[in-house]
This record gives C-alpha cells, structure tokens and sequence, in this order.
C-alpha cells in the first residue's frame, strides 16, 4: 500500500501547527521590541531638541521635558528651579503597550545646555519598558548635556 496513515497526517499538521504559532509569537515579540527601540529614538530626539531650545534661548526661555506616567512633553521653563510656563512643542504619547513611568522633569540650562543645576549630580536616567517586562530601552542625560 501506498499512501499515509491518519496519524502520520496529524503528526505532520500538529508539527506544522506549532511551527506556525512560534513563528506568530516571535514576529509579535519582535514588532514590540522594534516599537520600543523606535519610541527610545523620539524621546532622546525630543530631549536633544529642548536642549537645543535652551542653546538658542527659543521664546526667551531655556527648556526642559515633562515626564507623566505616559507622556513626554517639551516645554518652556519659568523662572522655579524646574518648572515649567508653558510654551508647548512637542509631545510624545505612549500607547499601553508601555510600562507607566515616573513623573519628573528634565530641564536644561539656557546657553550650556547642560542639566539644570537642580538636576541629579552626574546623570539623570530616563528608562521606558514593555508593560510585560521584556525589554526597555534607557536614555542618560550627563551633567555635562551629553545626551545618550
């Protein structure tokens, strides 16, 4: 006799089956970790683009980023320590897809561009994660306005 028995054939599709299902949760994994990389870039973006901002004193004022749990907001600062007047720019919303982040503001120096004196000493440290935890991405900002 030629052919294939019915559980060969199901061995086969049960194979195929799970070939295909790996692959699915691979490409999903990979389409997070991609969105994650590409979200890091427009955060360091909109970082190096207050700190330019506050260089050339843009509307008089230096300027500095407002972090909500799942916003990035540029802004101009006021004359507190760290605050902020107004002067919206830019934003950058975070899906779901993202952990909640800690609030707290990133405020650079008119003409230096260098951190805010009221900032951390050394470096301040901006990490954004998956909300299942698989990858995040972090962006350090020196005293010194070296922004990586």
């Amino acid at each position: 006799m030629k052919g294939y028995t019915l559980i060969e054939l199901l061995v086969v599709i049960g194979i195929t089956a799970i070939l295909v299902a790996s692959a699915f949760l691979s490409l999903v994994g990979y389409e997070a970790r991609r969105d994650l990389e590409f979200t890091g870039k427009r955060v360091e973006a909109l970082f190096r683009d207050a700190q330019s901002r506050s260089v050339t004193q843009e509307g008089g004022q230096s300027w500095g980023v407002q972090i909500t749990t799942n916003q990035f907001q540029l802004l101009q600062r006021d004359a507190s320590p760290c605050g902020f007047a107004g002067g919206q720019s830019g934003i950058i919303n975070l899906s779901t897809r993202f952990a909640p982040l800690a609030s707290s503001n990133v405020c650079f120096d008119a003409v230096t561009g260098f951190l805010a004196p009221q900032q951390a000493a050394g470096f301040v440290t901006i990490t954004i994660g998956l909300a299942d935890g698989s990858a995040n991405a972090s962006i350090k900002i020196y005293n010194n306005g070296r922004i990586e």
